[in-house]
């Protein structure tokens, strides 16, 4: 059986059970999970391998995860989720949920203020990919997924900050003291104060300021509407952040892409903001804190509403 769609991968040889064999190599003997944190029919006692007999917690599904194997983790229904915040061991893994993200009923909740609704604890989310899940509601001085010394993880076609009920968590996405290298986020919603809804974001979007750098970081195609602090704030080396699109609550530069003052390297190309139903405003929404200015990093045409412009 062949499989081709958007992923990278254009020949996977699906075996009975689940498994793949690919990229030239013997079967990866990954395996297929399933949870459903809603329906009463749902178990963390059930094995999770039928559709029918999901787990109820996806914390339950991601711990028989093997890790380094690329195991699949499906979510049916996640409306009010794991009871404590969700923290992933294994590395290598696929979190995936098939409905809408930005449906309320797709939606994760952190359950206290000490908790983000996803945390990597000793490179759990290591060479993972989490996709079609919403991080709606989360804790104060929190945020959606946490990131502690990351390689490799792919975020995409998820929506922080949308939900009906849940605190109101700080960040999207972001990182502790350590560096993250090669993280692939795109195709994102993020949603602030602008879209009136609860459960969202109070501070920073993707917040990236490690006291080491991070480094070859990919930020793409994403979208920030009415994000109270920084859309993008990041501390990399040789990262990219190319056409994600801004609509900004506050008028001050750097609203949209900050860049810390060790940052090079880095290609800054395709994006476009604006002040909520404004072109411009008097701070310009991209702010080049490092030493050498946009000469230590790579900028290219960015747009201010429709003007192209510059970081301060």
């Amino acid at each position: 059986m062949y499989w081709r769609g958007k992923h990278k991968f254009s020949h996977l040889e699906v075996a009975p059970g689940g498994s793949f064999a690919g990229f030239g190599g013997p079967s990866l003997g990954n395996k297929t999970y399933y949870v459903d944190t809603y329906h009463t029919y749902a178990s963390d006692s059930n094995q999770g391998l039928d559709v029918t007999l999901p787990f109820k917690s996806i914390q339950a599904a991601l711990d028989v995860c093997v890790a380094d194997q690329n195991d699949y983790v499906y979510v049916i229904d996640a409306y009010q989720a794991d009871a404590t915040a969700i923290i992933p061991t294994k590395q290598m893994f696929h979190l995936i949920g098939i409905q809408n993200p930005n449906c309320p009923w797709m939606n994760l909740n952190a359950q206290s203020d000490t908790e983000d609704i996803m945390g990597g604890t000793g490179g759990g989310l290591n060479y993972s990919e989490i996709a079609g899940l919403g991080f709606g509601g989360g804790a104060t001085a929190k945020g959606g997924i946490y990131l502690s010394q990351t390689i490799g993880l792919w975020v995409h076609h998820c929506t922080f900050g949308h939900s009906f009920g849940g605190d109101t968590p700080d960040f999207g996405i972001h990182g502790g003291a350590q560096n993250h290298e090669a993280c692939l986020f795109e195709d994102n919603i993020f949603l602030g104060s602008g879209n009136n809804c609860q459960g969202t974001i109070a501070v920073d979007g993707i917040r990236l300021l490690g006291a080491t750098a991070s480094k070859n970081v990919v930020i793409r195609r994403n979208v920030f509407m009415g994000i109270p602090g920084v859309a993008i704030s990041v501390n990399c080396f040789g990262g990219m952040i190319l056409n994600n699109t801004f609509s900004m609550d506050a008028d001050t530069a750097g609203s949209a892409i900050t860049l810390s003052s060790v940052s090079k390297g880095c290609w800054i190309d395709g994006n476009s903001a604006n002040f909520g139903d404004t072109d411009a405003a008097t701070g310009p929404p991209w702010l080049d804190s490092a030493s050498g200015g946009a000469d230590t990093n790579n900028w290219g045409r960015n747009w201010e509403g429709s003007t192209e412009g510059y970081p301060a």
